[in-house]
């Protein structure tokens, strides 16, 4: 029976080191994949405009900033995520005209509840990256509501996306769906549909009691 209990213990702290070592992995994967997209936006911009240019490298570097010293913690704070996304949006607002209808509503019930950093980022970095039409209105609107331990993230976005970045783009919503299962299975709800060429996501997550 005691071989049976350290058996027992050893499997279940390998599959946690196994389990944390993937996770791990997927958020070292989002950062580079996050600083080389909007380095490409920035690049654009030289050609274009060269003080919008010059702002946007000093906002991304404020982001970065934050996210150097945030996402290597294991937990941050609700209203610490919700900054990151909102700076994100003003960066990538940038590239964009002032025809661009962007809002961002956020209501927390509790902005010291803790999440997994960057987890909500790639449907943030979608809904902005592939809503500007060429030819007509750009526009993109999130909400993300918290109430208890539920987490409701809601967008709806003009439907263009860049041939050239669906490549690039996979990799962070591969990575976000990798992360979900890892954390929250069972415990979250995501769905994606088109309508009328208006792409909306929703994602409902039942945080963890020991994140509170």
């Amino acid at each position: 029976m005691f071989r049976q209990i350290v058996r027992a213990f050893v499997l279940r702290e390998r599959k946690r080191m196994e389990l944390q070592y993937e996770l791990d992995f997927l958020k070292n994967q989002l950062s580079p994949h996050f600083l080389f997209n909007t380095l490409n936006n920035i690049s654009a911009l030289i050609q274009i405009d060269s003080k919008r240019a010059e702002s946007s490298m000093n906002k991304l570097s404020q982001l970065l900033r934050v996210m150097l010293y945030q996402v290597k913690d294991k937990y941050i704070t609700l209203q610490e995520d919700v900054d990151i996304l909102q700076k994100y949006a003003d960066l990538e607002k940038l590239r964009l005209d002032d025809s661009f209808d962007f809002s961002f509503n956020v209501h927390l019930e509790n902005p010291n509840l803790m999440i997994e950093p960057l987890l909500i980022m790639p449907l943030m970095e979608n809904a902005m990256k592939h809503c500007v039409n060429p030819k007509g209105k750009s526009f993109a609107h999130v909400t993300i509501v918290q109430k208890g331990n539920e987490l409701r993230f809601h967008s709806e976005n003009s439907n263009f996306p860049r041939k050239s970045s669906r490549k690039d783009s996979g990799l962070g919503l591969s990575t976000f769906e990798k992360r979900l299962d890892l954390i929250y299975s069972g415990s979250y709800e995501y769905s994606v549909n088109i309508v009328d060429d208006v792409y909306i996501s929703d994602l409902i997550i039942h945080l963890k009691e020991e994140n509170s």
